[in-house]
């Protein structure tokens, strides 16, 4: 092997990392080219998958006439009663099991100490 191919390996320069915001805008592209091509193919029903051309006409339609903040204001209050619930329900039974653990260990916590190690 000559010496300068071995010089020129062992100082193979890094690759250069491809900037965040070119993957991101990639990304979106490719979403959308991949959602119009499958809406206008007809792979799926109209009735259930419209394209992104419609979905943008429908949105500044119901943005002018004032319909688009009643329905995003509703989706929203759906969100949040369930995210609420969903607190509750977790503190809730977190609580639970803390108490029942606090309840039934607590008495046994020093006999039970040294169960875990092992007696040779």
């Amino acid at each position: 092997m000559r010496r300068s191919t071995v010089v020129a390996a062992r100082t193979k320069q890094p690759r250069t990392a491809i900037p965040v915001r070119f993957v991101r805008l990639f990304s979106f592209i490719a979403f959308v080219a991949i959602w119009t091509l499958v809406a206008q193919t007809g792979w799926m029903s109209p009735i259930t998958f419209t394209g992104p051309d419609r979905v943008l006409a429908v949105l500044v339609s119901m943005a002018r006439t004032g319909e688009l903040w009643m329905h995003l204001a509703a989706s929203v209050r759906t969100f949040l009663n369930g995210y609420l619930a969903a607190v509750v329900l977790g503190v809730g039974v977190g609580l639970l099991l803390v108490a029942v653990r606090f309840l039934f260990g607590a008495g046994r916590r020093g006999k039970d100490k040294d169960r875990y190690v092992r007696h040779s």
